[in-house]
């Protein structure tokens, strides 16, 4: 992606994806001939089988609390020994002294870190870290929140990324990169999604509107019907997302009562015509 003048290195669409996926390399390469800016993978559930290194688009490797508690800093060396470009260490005020001892090893290790808010109440806490450290580069907020993130694009140093599925709100709010759906469902659709952001804001609020009316509708309740009892559904749901845009290959849509990503895909496309060119 070519920065603009007003743009942030982060800016554009961060693709999440399950590090569990057989065709993990394949998903790489399809995300970024699709013109994604980067991956996340969450590290604590890489395999360590998993491809290590030459990875086709830059690549963020994220902690999350457990993981930073058990390893501590040492997360931090598998991520640099994975080549990542990125680190998302997870904001909480608990977790002080070893979010600090992860920002200095951060910087032994030359590694860029994204701060990852998950509660919009932890925003302030994620600035002062910020502030205590060269390393952070960004700071990504997993819900829509507006007081937070007012509070987070007044750092214009720092690259803002929302994992909200309210990608047009998010970005009037001066979030400036997407890391959540419509990005899970296609690395294209998100990047034609954030480019009308900057064009015509108004028009993307009104596909933001229809869009999560389609995710309430069909692919969450398609998604829990894919769920057992007390099984992790960001697995299916990524599966889900990617099999109805077309690019990532998936055996989802036998649920009970589940629309099959063919008929899930047909549906979208009614519902959001202008689409159409952007799915495979």
């Amino acid at each position: 992606m070519v920065d603009g003048p007003d743009e942030h290195p982060l800016d554009g669409v961060w693709v999440p994806l399950d590090p569990a996926r057989d065709d993990l390399a394949h998903a790489l390469t399809a995300a970024a001939h699709m013109g994604a800016t980067g991956a996340i993978l969450p590290l604590g559930r890489l395999s360590p089988n998993a491809p290590q290194g030459h990875w086709p688009l830059p690549l963020r490797l994220d902690l999350d609390g457990p993981t930073l508690r058990a390893s501590g800093s040492t997360a931090l060396d598998r991520a640099r020994a994975l080549q990542a470009d990125l680190v998302g260490l997870p904001v909480q005020e608990g977790d002080d002294a070893l979010l600090r001892d992860g920002l200095i090893t951060a910087g032994r290790q030359d590694l860029e870190v994204v701060l990852c808010v998950t509660d919009p109440a932890e925003a302030p806490y994620a600035v002062a870290l910020a502030e205590g450290s060269d390393q952070v580069v960004g700071i990504s907020l997993a819900r829509y929140d507006e007081e937070a993130l007012d509070l987070l694009s007044s750092r214009v140093d720092l690259g803002l990324l929302s994992g909200a599925p309210e990608f047009a709100s998010a970005y009037r709010r001066g979030a400036g990169g997407m890391e959540g759906f419509p990005a899970t469902l296609s690395p294209a659709a998100g990047s034609w999604l954030l480019g009308l952001c900057r064009r015509d804001v108004e028009v993307a609020l009104g596909l933001e509107r229809r869009l999560l009316r389609f995710l309430e509708g069909h692919l969450r309740p398609s998604v829990r019907r894919l769920t057992g009892p007390g099984e992790d559904a960001r697995p299916a749901e990524l599966a889900l997302h990617g099999a109805v845009g077309g690019w990532l290959d998936g055996d989802q849509g036998r649920g009970e009562g589940a629309l099959g990503p063919e008929r899930l895909r047909a549906r979208l496309l009614e519902e959001i015509p202008e689409l159409a060119h952007l799915l495979t």
